[in-house]
């Protein structure tokens, strides 16, 4: 479907096993089931180099450790895209993913001449919010929000690559009683888009509020 940073993703037709009478133990067959998912292949010797140049602050382990915990802490409606199941082996990890068949958000933008009508901007807009609300819920911020990574499928969209996040203290998340007012967090590097980047993170000389970034981004 794409090639990404430590790999690539690829469109996956998922098989199930097909009941076989036979008195060999191991004989099996399996037959298309009509379902489709993606699943982001990513290799291991990349992100061993990286963890070893820091070539860049995306960290493809923290986002599959980011999107396991939002897959425990979301409902299904939380527009923040998790996993069906994660694999690996000695050379890849295999994020196996929904299939969102409609692509980028900003594919869509760009089909459209550069401008959303107001109705649909709307539309897309509170589904994006309620993501990010999501994210901060649990006490999560992206520090990526983009209109490259939020994929659209059907009439739903949803947040991907969390690859840059940063899981914000849970006495400071906004999910806890007392709401803390102020959340701030040292300089962690500029990181993101740049037509996206919060001012703070692309000065990156003072403490900045995680929760604030993701909702300039967006």
């Amino acid at each position: 479907i794409r090639k990404a940073l430590f790999g690539k993703v690829v469109r996956a037709y998922v098989l199930r096993r097909r009941a076989v009478t036979s008195t060999n133990y191991f004989s099996c067959q399996w037959e298309m089931s009509g379902a489709e998912s993606a699943i982001k292949i990513l290799s291991w010797s990349k992100i061993q180099k990286n963890m070893e140049t820091n070539d860049t602050l995306e960290d493809p382990l923290k986002e599959v450790a980011a999107m396991q915990y939002m897959k425990r802490c979301s409902s299904t409606e939380s527009h923040v895209l998790t996993p069906v199941e994660i694999l690996a082996d000695t050379k890849y990890i295999f994020v196996v993913l929904p299939l969102c068949k409609d692509g980028e958000l900003y594919d869509r933008l760009e089909r459209t001449k550069d401008s959303f009508e107001e109705g649909e901007a709307q539309y897309w807009f509170r589904q994006i919010a309620q993501g990010v609300n999501s994210l901060h819920q649990a006490g999560v911020c992206h520090r990526d929000i983009s209109l490259e990574n939020v994929l659209i499928h059907g009439g739903s969209c949803h947040i991907i690559d969390m690859g840059m996040s940063l899981r914000v203290p849970q006495h400071m998340s906004i999910a806890s009683s007392e709401q803390t007012k102020n959340v701030l967090l040292t300089p962690q590097g500029r990181c993101g888009k740049f037509y996206y980047m919060a001012p703070e993170i692309y000065a990156n000389r003072e403490a900045f509020d995680p929760y604030a970034i993701d909702a300039w981004s967006a």
